[in-house]
């Protein structure tokens, strides 16, 4: 009989210690949400972060998510569907409110293709204190964007929103390591596509130019665009007299890249290396409630983009930068 009583108080006492060492792991794990399954980034992200064998990640989850970023475009009606399907086979809990998904989760990706509803989206996850990876474009034009940092900033919560091609590693390097020496003028190059809401190059010109940003970093002065029939370039003069231009493609072969030119050398970043140096930086911007991007820059790259189409709609006139962001 006490053997019996032994056994079972040693059952007792693991069945506890097990209760408790689930919960702390469970408590030390950070629970990631999605607000938008009409792109691809939600299921390619998902793929990464909740891969078991990738001990990388082992303290990140993505747990839940809201579908409905976008309906508009029947495109992304479609996608929603599909990807709702197959975020589900990683565990992924689907939810019917962004109000039900900030109760189960830490922090949030908002990856609404649209971004005509990332102000109204963002809104909630900023008011609950969640630190929020904003995919692009932020917004669909200038003062959007400018009212989404501006409310984030009040509310002290930290938003990174970056294109995959910042973190591609060549681009980096030059950024951070000095590859080439000061950096005397770049490149970035890109496909192009236009969405009719959207000020135009928000929707896909973004990848040519966050290369060029990585490659030189803030302090464009003005803008001036160059309208082809195949093709557009943006000159961008920096406040230091540095140049920096974007190509982007409308009929051509769809590549990403550019050229860094440096004192020390001339070195070109590309093609597209996926996804996962962007996902790393998500993981590490929510572990670290820090973004790798600083406000200001991210707020600068959309303020050259939306300089380019004022010089389009100006025949290609110079655009000073303080013209967008001062609203004159």
């Amino acid at each position: 009989m006490k053997t019996v009583f032994y056994y079972c108080v040693r059952l007792a006492s693991v069945c506890i210690f097990s209760l408790f060492y689930v919960s702390s792991i469970q408590a030390d794990e950070l629970r990631l949400g999605i607000i938008g399954l009409d792109t691809m980034h939600s299921t390619a992200f998902t793929t990464m972060i909740n891969d078991p064998q990738d001990a990388t990640m082992s303290d990140v989850r993505v747990v839940a998510a809201y579908p409905y970023g976008s309906t508009r475009m029947e495109r992304n009606a479609r996608e929603i569907v599909q990807f709702s399907k197959e975020i589900q086979g990683y565990g992924v809990v689907l939810v019917d409110s962004i109000e039900a998904l900030l109760k189960q989760v830490d922090g949030v990706m908002l990856l609404t293709n649209d971004g005509l509803l990332h102000l109204e989206q963002i809104k909630p996850v900023i008011e609950a204190g969640l630190p929020i990876f904003l995919d692009k474009p932020i917004a669909a034009d200038f003062p959007e964007s400018v009212q989404i940092y501006s409310l984030a900033k009040k509310h002290q919560v930290p938003v990174f929103s970056a294109s995959a091609l910042r973190y591609q590693s060549k681009a980096q390097a030059v950024r951070h390591q000095n590859l080439v020496g000061e950096v005397l003028g770049a490149d970035g190059y890109s496909p192009y596509y236009e969405e009719a809401q959207h000020s135009d190059y928000y929707w896909y010109g973004i990848h040519a130019v966050e290369t060029v940003y990585t490659l030189m970093g803030p302090g464009c002065k003005r803008v001036k665009r160059i309208i082809g029939q195949h093709s557009d370039m943006i000159i961008g003069e920096w406040q230091d007299g540095r140049i920096g231009t974007v190509r982007t493609d409308r009929n051509g072969a769809q590549f990403y890249g550019g050229t860094a030119y440096g004192r020390e050398g001339v070195v070109n970043v590309g093609p597209f290396e996926g996804y996962r140096p962007l996902v790393e930086q998500i993981v590490q911007f929510f572990r670290s409630k820090k973004s790798p991007v600083a406000a200001e820059e991210t707020l600068e790259i959309y303020a050259f983009m939306k300089a380019a189409q004022l010089s389009r709609l100006n025949d290609g006139a110079w655009i000073e930068l303080e013209k967008v962001t001062k609203g004159k």
